[in-house]
Parts: structure tokens; C-alpha cells; sequence
């Protein structure tokens, strides 16, 4: 099963229009990213590219990501994967 198979389209504009409504009430400075690639280090992996964004370079050094992947876990013992549907990290 796909992951974003059940997710209805993105509206860009209203992405774009909530952030933008969001940066003018804080002097934070927002991001969304969405990836389809499966990862077992979330967190890593947002901050990766927390760092390939820029983020790290804000003026107040105030920036926000919102990151979405497909989150893959593995059991030692070789046990079936446990998938996540989604991380906010």
C-alpha cells in the first residue's frame, strides 16, 4: 500500500496561504516538506534537511520544518516491518 495513495491532493494555494497567515503572527519561519521515500531515522532525516533548506540560516534563527516521510522499522529477529503511516518531526 502506498503510503499517500489515500491522501487527497495537495492545494498548494492553501498550503502557502496558511503559512504565510502563520510567519506574519510570529517572526518564525515555516516550511513544509513531504518525501516518499521510506526512512527508519526520521528525525535524522528531517534534520538533514532542515540543514539542505537553509533553515539553519534564519534571521532569528527561529525556523520551523514540517516533515513528512513514510517511516520504516525493522525487528532484529527478522520479524515483518512495521510501518508508520506518518511522522511530524
Amino acid at each position: 500500500m502506498n503510503l499517500f495513495s489515500s491522501i487527497p491532493p495537495i492545494e498548494d494555494a492553501r498550503v502557502v496561504a496558511a503559512i504565510t497567515a502563520a510567519e506574519r503572527r510570529t517572526s518564525g519561519e515555516v516550511r513544509v516538506f513531504v518525501t516518499q521515500k521510506k526512512t527508519e531515522e526520521p528525525v535524522a532525516a528531517a534534520q538533514k534537511q532542515f540543514e539542505r533548506m537553509g533553515m539553519t540560516q534564519t534571521a532569528a534563527r527561529n525556523g520551523v520544518l514540517i516533515f513528512l516521510a513514510h517511516v520504516c522499522r525493522h525487528r532484529r529477529q527478522g520479524r515483518a516491518r512495521k510501518m508508520r503511516r506518518y511522522v511530524l518531526a
